[in-house]
């Protein structure tokens, strides 16, 4: 058995599912395990702006890159007018994924000048030299996109994915663009783009492979230029749209339904009436996912969503005014293939009313409310009279043995004071049986168990019976001694413990990385699971893509849940992470 461990293909094998800083240990055991492991090392790499260079003692020469370039699968290059990246890694290399970003030390470059168009050209030969490019990102603040650049990706004939963010496209660009995008593209992601003035969508144009759009906040496009674009996606699957307004629900509907016969996941930032959703979701033949997260989303919604309950799978009514505890309790109860929920609110009197049928739940992001009268007559009261209705509750989340995601308080102001009461003579463990979670986050209930000196007991039973466990997320205020206990506990059982911000004021905590003015009612985030990428609608961050992630090319776009592994800032970066991999493996 011991000697499996030392075959090549077996120890390549699991240098996939190493952290860069496990890998470092792992390549100094013997010269085999060196060579096996060295290019997962390398697979990711980002080669920095020299300005942001300055700011780390260790960094890569050219020659080191180019020594381990055909190892690198991921490049990621900070913009810079000076920089020639063809350079960087030789045509015979088998890059996969190219993402252009703008450099943390120096964020702008003038829009027009020899050096810029310099960049333009090394940017569209590195592109070139590179057929087996599937991805490619490109990030700038207001800069102009040339049309070279995007001539250049019309010659990829693998590529997959493409992603644009704060560009500026002439009128020649955007033509470009289009085209590159029109071939065998399954996922476009256009957020905060400025498209030319009065932008007409070409009649000619149409995307036969995209299966998932992303259309965030664009400028210069109409709504209806926004319409047409989507009715030219014949086999469209998904689509995430923020027009930044409201949409003419009418021809939304007219348009949209015949014209994408596949759309079955909606992604909705919308202010439209709840009468106008409810005609959305009537012409849409089958939804599986919907998102329509601080929207309008109200009675007449929830009617017509019954009709999709056999099919749902996911929604997500985050900030929704008008969703009723009783709504999100009739999606529990209704939708038997649901796999996750996210809403702000789940009084306990709605949750003893029936059972729920969703036993496949992997994701419960709902804040349980349980008002049990005045805190301060408690001891006045048989325990049974206020942790009955807790118990109950642990009962009823006990039986979703799938989660690997929980999150039961809201952040909702309102609520403090009625979260569900984290001690085990409150029930929680009855959750034992979720043997399967990898993700509990608790907010304002760890703070007010902590306050009652019971926190740090129902810390120590998570860390004992949730073996999977990851990251912890919950309030424990500012008192450094609290603080430094909990995260103790946790790093000696290797889990992540997150400090959740009680205001935007207020920075979450994790360890020594800091990040600021993320809350749980934003929507940034991804989580890894079993080692695929999926999305989540709250909590701290993980990576930059709204809806999933590509676990595999060939099989296209992964949009499911997952948890992906979060290693830090600059982690995979040559130019200073973990000091240039520990001084180029010496350390």
């Amino acid at each position: 058995m011991d000697k499996a461990v030392v075959l090549p293909e077996i120890i390549a094998h699991f240098g996939q599912y190493l952290s860069r800083k496990d890998l470092l240990v792992c390549i100094r055991v013997c010269r085999s395990w060196k060579a096996e492991l060295e290019p997962s090392l390398w697979r990711s790499f980002s080669w920095l702006h020299p300005k942001t260079m300055k700011e780390h003692h260790f960094r890569p020469t050219m020659g080191q890159v180019r020594q381990h370039a055909i190892h690198i699968r991921k490049l990621t290059i900070e913009l810079d007018k000076g920089f020639s990246a063809l350079f960087l890694v030789p045509k015979s290399s088998l890059l996969e994924e190219l993402i252009f970003q703008p450099a943390r030390s120096h964020p702008f470059l003038k829009p027009v000048n020899k050096k810029v168009d310099r960049m333009w050209r090394n940017y569209s030969s590195l592109i070139r030299n590179h057929p087996r490019l599937q991805k490619v990102v490109f990030k700038s603040n207001s800069l102009t996109i040339a049309k070279g650049f995007m001539e250049a990706l019309q010659t990829c004939p693998n590529l997959r994915i493409v992603e644009t963010a704060k560009c500026i496209f002439s009128t020649q660009s955007v033509r470009a663009y289009l085209k590159a995008c029109s071939k065998g593209v399954v996922r476009i992601c256009t957020e905060m783009d400025q498209f030319p003035p009065d932008f007409v969508f070409p009649e000619d144009l149409t995307f036969p492979a995209l299966k998932h759009l992303d259309m965030r906040v664009l400028e210069g496009i109409s709504i209806t230029a926004q319409i047409a674009w989507i009715s030219r996606c014949p086999n469209l699957v998904s689509v995430n749209w923020d027009p930044n307004s409201s949409i003419p629900s009418s021809k939304f509907c007219k348009v949209i339904p015949t014209s994408c016969p596949n759309l079955t996941e909606l992604h909705l930032f919308i202010n439209n009436k709840d009468a106008d959703l409810a005609m959305m979701l009537d012409a849409i033949p089958r939804i599986e996912k919907l998102t329509l997260s601080h929207s309008r989303f109200g009675k007449k919604s929830i009617e017509t969503l019954e009709r999709h309950f056999p099919t749902l799978r996911d929604i997500n009514l985050q900030g929704c005014e008008e969703v009723k505890s009783a709504m999100v309790q009739k999606i529990l109860t209704s939708c038997p293939n649901l796999l996750s929920i996210s809403a702000e609110t789940l009084k306990y009197e709605d949750v003893i009313r029936q059972p729920w049928v969703c036993r496949k739940l992997q994701m419960f992001d709902v804040g349980l409310c349980i008002e049990t009268g005045d805190p301060r007559k408690r001891k006045q009261q048989e325990p049974e009279t206020y942790l009955g209705p807790h118990r109950q509750v642990y009962e009823r989340l006990s039986q979703l043995t799938e989660l690997r995601y929980l999150s039961v308080c809201s952040s909702i102001v309102p609520y403090f004071g009625n979260f569900i009461n984290l001690s085990l003579e409150a029930g929680m463990g009855q959750l034992k049986t979720l043997e399967k979670l990898k993700f509990f986050s608790c907010k304002l209930a760890l703070f007010e168990a902590v306050n009652s000196d019971k926190g740090f007991e129902c810390v120590e039973w998570m860390l004992q019976h949730w073996k999977r466990l990851e990251v912890l997320e919950g309030t424990v205020g500012m008192e450094s001694d609290r603080r430094t206990k909990i995260m103790e506990m946790c790093k000696e059982h290797g889990i992540r413990f997150l400090q959740f911000a009680l205001d935007d004021d207020e920075e979450d905590w994790e360890g020594d990385i800091y990040l600021d003015e993320i809350l749980y009612d934003t929507f940034v985030d991804e989580v890894c699971i079993d080692g695929h990428t999926f999305p989540l609608y709250g909590g701290a961050y993980f990576d930059d893509d709204y809806y999933g992630g590509y676990d595999d090319y060939s099989e296209g776009y992964n949009d499911d849940y997952v948890f992906d592994d979060y290693e830090g800032p600059g982690d995979d970066y040559g130019g200073g992470g973990i000091a240039f991999y520990e001084e180029y493996y010496s350390l």
